[in-house]
């Protein structure tokens, strides 16, 4: 047969089991906490990681955008030369066909570079800018802001961002610094 158990006896196995249940409830907030902890973690991976990827992409993107500007950067002279003898052309009747046809192949070089989204920078009057303008002549002491007088050579933007910076004569203010 089974003994009772005396109230002393009640008391101090309800007490370890009070005791057991608290060290269960102790427990169990120490592993939600580190269960929120791990969460956490795992969250802070997944978004540097998705940024991490961004990154990339873009880098790519960019990549793929700028892949041609060396290419680009050595037609460049070709493009410049052609404009030249353009320039310098005189209309004889002899001479009529030449130039027709340079004037077609300066052409398609143009074609070529706007399809590369290569576009020549506008210069001439606009405030000089030692970022996109390079000075080869400065001249004057003149009032007033640092002028483009004269493009020797243009500059490019590919995308936006320089490809080469224009060849200017600029116009110099009065105390202003030679940028040259």
């Amino acid at each position: 047969m089974s003994r009772r158990l005396t109230k002393e006896e009640l008391k101090k196995l309800l007490e370890e089991r009070e005791k057991e249940v608290k060290e269960l409830k102790a427990q169990l907030e120490q592993a939600n906490k580190e269960k929120e902890e791990y969460l956490d973690l795992a969250r802070r991976v997944t978004a540097d990681f998705d940024n991490y990827r961004k990154r990339i992409m873009q880098r790519e993107e960019e990549m793929r955008k700028f892949a041609g500007e060396n290419l680009i950067r050595n037609l460049l002279p070709i493009v410049d030369d052609l404009e030249r003898a353009l320039n310098h052309m005189h209309p004889a009747s002899s001479l009529k066909e030449l130039k027709k046809g340079v004037e077609m192949v300066y052409k398609k070089f143009h074609d070529f570079l706007k399809s590369h989204n290569v576009e020549k920078m506008e210069v001439v009057g606009k405030e000089f800018n030692p970022h996109f303008h390079e000075a080869l002549i400065v001249e004057g002491e003149g009032e007033g802001q640092e002028v483009v007088l004269e493009e020797l050579e243009p500059g490019y933007l590919m995308h936006g961002r320089l490809l080469r910076p224009a060849k200017v004569k600029v116009h110099k203010r009065k105390g202003a610094q030679n940028e040259a």
